[in-house]
């Protein structure tokens, strides 16, 4: 799915980032960022919906305009305002490792580059179990997570406090050991940090032609990309 920055969605989603950012530079990289993950998304998204780690309700705001989408819950430690959700919209303060939901009742489960902040791997491990124990038969899981085998990540880490990223292969066994999920579509790219922060802001345009070069390969060679992305569906 992509979301042009001509379109009435991205304009939607663009003020919603800024009234939490209000850095116009930094909402539209992290947008161009997000499209790793609307790459995964597919056209008839529909049923109930679980956001599992939202931070920001951005994804929600997309997920209510889908006709077919019923209701979407978002679960997080940190509590959001009632009035910041969008419609079709529940919030549930709730552990990822431990939902509060019963077995097989959501149509789509996501979860975009969050569980690489969790710095433990057995409980890394227990959320991706978590989000497959909810998923329906038939339904569709949705995950990004920083690339624990890309040498560009091994680079950023230099400027920020290292995460406890996650391997493509990793992320398939919990996945698959967890239900029988089928792998649907690949996507990844590198994320260009580069322009984020002002004094490497002259690497952001070359960086940002490297990202859509990585974009096109890095799903097949996931050490390219220091985001990867995997759609699986639970049969």
């Amino acid at each position: 799915m992509k979301i042009e920055k001509s379109s009435e969605l991205y304009t939607v989603v663009y003020n919603r980032l800024m009234r939490n950012r209000g850095d116009s530079r930094y909402v539209h990289r992290y947008l161009e960022m997000k499209q790793i993950d609307w790459d995964l998304w597919p056209d008839d998204m529909s049923g109930l919906v679980l956001d599992v780690a939202c931070h920001i309700p951005l994804d929600a705001e997309i997920f209510s305009r889908f006709f077919g989408v019923e209701h979407i819950y978002l679960v997080d430690l940190r509590a959001l305002s009632r009035n910041s959700l969008p419609e079709k919209t529940s919030f549930v303060q709730n552990s990822a490792t431990s939902l509060c939901f019963p077995n097989s009742i959501f149509d789509v489960v996501v979860s975009f580059s969050a569980i690489e902040h969790l710095p433990i791997r057995e409980l890394q491990r227990t959320w991706v179990h978590e989000m497959v124990r909810v998923l329906k038969p038939g339904g569709i899981l949705l995950v990004t997570v920083d690339n624990a085998w890309s040498w560009l990540n091994r680079i950023w880490d230099r400027f920020r406090p290292p995460m406890r990223r996650i391997s493509p292969t990793e992320l398939v066994v919990w996945v698959t050991e967890s239900g029988n999920m089928k792998i649907e579509a690949r996507t990844g790219g590198a994320l260009y940090y580069w322009g984020f922060r002002p004094p490497m802001r002259i690497f952001s345009y070359p960086a940002y032609i490297l990202d859509r070069i990585l974009n096109l390969v890095s799903p097949f060679f996931p050490l390219l990309g220091n985001r990867i992305g995997y759609r699986f569906r639970k049969e």
